[in-house]
């Protein structure tokens, strides 16, 4: 299955405000609403990375998007299903452009609640906490200075976020793969050819560890993956299932 990686980077709302806190923006009061400024977006297990920005184009850009997601079975994204993807969406659909096709989504942001206490849920502080590849700060333009540079055309700027924009893609895949084997909603990955695989990697590097029996009564004997060291079951046919309980077959 073709799993990506994607992420983007949007700009801020420009409105006309009365103060510095708790603002409460009506519509009349907004001058520029956010757009997509860049994505960047990787396949697992492959070495390019894609990028693009909107300065040629927001069309332009936002069809190489629909391209990778068309392409996609998988998209996985840090705080993606809020976000990323509902954005995306939104200019896909403004810009007159129909759906692409069909695709499964993980958003690490939520698996990380879901399994996990990190002291902080941002994609920065998961990737040190588990000691991958770490996000680096901003070089010449800290902060929001980045993207207020970059919406004044500083040709500096738009490569800083560029670097910024593919980073974010490469630590979230890191940061994936380290969750992966913990996920037990991962699609399943293995070929549909008949033969056992993990279905979180799809490799057949496995060994079986014990049995498993569901609330249904159904009993699997489940396995591990010495890949990426994710577990995942199989069901036992019927004769096997009585030879295990010592039955007579």
């Amino acid at each position: 299955m073709k799993i990506y990686i994607v992420d983007i980077e949007t700009s801020p709302n420009l409105a006309y405000v009365w103060g510095l806190w708790k603002q409460n923006v009506l519509p009349n009061q907004m001058v520029t609403p956010s757009v997509i400024m860049s994505y960047a977006a990787k396949r697992l297990g492959y070495k390019k990375t894609y990028y693009r920005d909107n300065r040629g184009g927001m069309k332009r850009m936002l069809k190489g998007i629909w391209k990778i997601l068309d392409d996609a079975d998988i998209v996985v994204g840090h705080n993606s299903d809020k976000f990323d993807i509902k954005l995306i969406n939104a200019a896909f659909a403004r810009h007159g452009m129909k759906p692409p096709s069909p695709y499964l989504q993980i958003d690490t942001l939520k698996e990380a609640k879901k399994k996990f206490r990190f002291a902080r849920n941002s994609l920065a502080h998961i990737a040190e906490d588990l000691g991958v590849r770490k996000k680096s700060k901003h070089a010449k333009f800290p902060g929001m200075t980045l993207w207020l540079e970059c919406l004044m055309g500083n040709e500096g700027a738009w490569e800083e976020m560029k670097q910024y924009n593919i980073e974010d893609v490469l630590v979230t895949e890191e940061v994936y793969l380290v969750l992966r084997p913990w996920m037990s909603n991962h699609p399943n990955v293995a070929d549909a050819d008949g033969t056992v695989a993990c279905p979180k990697c799809g490799s057949h590097n496995i060994e079986y560890r014990g049995y498993y029996t569901s609330r249904a009564g159904i009993t699997y004997r489940r396995f591990r993956c010495k890949d990426c060291g994710g577990w995942g079951r199989v069901a036992m046919t019927d004769k096997e299932t009585l030879k295990r309980l010592g039955r007579n077959v």
